[in-house]
């Protein structure tokens, strides 16, 4: 039985959406890593110490399925999950959810193309500039991932990079 899923992936590729109905068939909590990185959702920071703290306090608790792309905290929480969901979908795809998304937010067109910008580089490879300040790097969570997973060490790992895959996992849980 599972009784910790951790969800990594992209912005917008689905993470908040798969945690939310995995926790509903599992009756595992959900937690979405924005709401320990952001003291203010999206504006105002946390305090990276404090932000720790909470984030380790979460790890140990016996049940979870936490979300979210920062690596920083993928580093530790992948290694503590029994189950990893890496949700690797191509840009394509995570940028016109992200359009959607942000347009039904009403967002202006600079935070759009800032978040546009933030999803593009979700693949930029060292040493763009960019690399070492984005929490959301695929060369980060791959690193990870095969750190805890990829032999088996300590978890199982699945990755889905379209909608059938998607499918296939959904119909393992439900």
């Amino acid at each position: 039985m599972l009784s910790r899923i951790y969800i990594l992936g992209n912005s917008s590729s689905g993470k908040s959406s798969l945690s939310k109905r995995l926790s509903a068939v599992l009756h595992l909590k959900s937690y979405d890593l924005d709401d320990i990185f952001w003291e203010k959702k999206f504006t105002e920071k946390r305090d990276k110490k404090r932000a720790l703290v909470m984030f380790k306090a979460l790890v140990k608790k016996k049940r979870w399925i936490i979300e979210g792309v920062y690596s920083t905290y993928a580093k530790i929480g992948v290694g503590k999950a029994d189950l990893v969901i890496w949700l690797d979908y191509p840009f394509h795809v995570v940028a016109w959810r992200l359009l959607r998304r942000q347009l039904a937010k009403r967002v202006s067109l600079r935070d759009l193309a800032d978040f546009l910008h933030y999803v593009w580089d979700y693949r930029k490879r060292p040493p763009h500039p960019h690399y070492y300040r984005n929490e959301s790097n695929y060369y980060k969570h791959k690193e990870v991932v095969d750190k805890h997973c990829s032999s088996k060490k300590s978890c199982d790992y699945v990755k889905i990079r379209n909608s059938k895959e998607m499918e296939r996992l959904l119909k393992g849980f439900f």
